[in-house]
């Protein structure tokens, strides 16, 4: 099926769900985000795009992937909690800073976007978050150690499969804040305030 975007996708994919079982309720991955046609737009969290317009499809339900993991295949976390929880703070200080020198650095909300698509698509490609790095390639693998993902996915797969502790997981997030670092210092300097980026949120 060829289609004009991913949000079109999404609008297909519950057509052919529901037709194929034929249940109402949908269920979806916390901080999604699928697009903005009104299908999609109940599927995402990014209430940005969804306030003011009403209500959107009935029966939707939010998943955190750790739950839809363990309702689908089993998935237990074997390693430690705090572990976990590290690793998710230093993924989340990345993804902030990045975020904050994606806003330095574009001069409009929309190259903003076109940059984090394109880098983050990078990034899932060559940081193992599709296909595990050691399946690729050897200098796929290098160049993965270049990528938060690979660091992030790296301290995920060590707590949740191989049983990790804290002290397993120090490298991955210590790389997590060394990027977070690099991307806040970008921020820093190449922010102004001469730019009202308020609407851009």
């Amino acid at each position: 099926m060829l289609l004009n975007s991913g949000a079109e996708a999404v609008e297909a994919a519950i057509k052919l769900a529901r037709a194929r079982t034929g249940r109402v309720p949908l269920a979806h991955l916390a901080g999604s985000f699928h697009g903005k046609t009104v299908g999609a737009l109940s599927l995402t969290d990014a209430t940005l795009f969804r306030d003011g317009l009403g209500p959107l499809l009935p029966e939707v339900v939010r998943l955190f992937l750790f739950v839809l993991g363990w309702l689908t295949i089993g998935l237990r976390v074997r390693g430690s909690l705090l572990a976990l929880l590290v690793i998710m703070v230093a993924l989340a200080a990345c993804v902030v800073s990045f975020a904050l020198a994606l806003c330095a650095v574009s001069p409009s909300r929309r190259q903003a976007f076109a940059v984090e698509r394109m880098v983050t698509l990078t990034w899932t490609v060559f940081g193992g978050a599709l296909v595990p790095t050691e399946l690729m390639a050897d200098w796929i693998g290098w160049v993965a150690r270049f990528t938060p993902v690979y660091w992030a996915v790296g301290g995920f797969r060590k707590v949740v499969l191989d049983s990790a502790g804290v002290a397993d997981v120090v490298p991955n997030a210590g790389a997590l804040l060394a990027f977070a670092t690099v991307f806040t210092t970008l921020a820093v300097r190449r922010f102004t305030m001469d730019t009202d980026r308020r609407h851009w949120v």
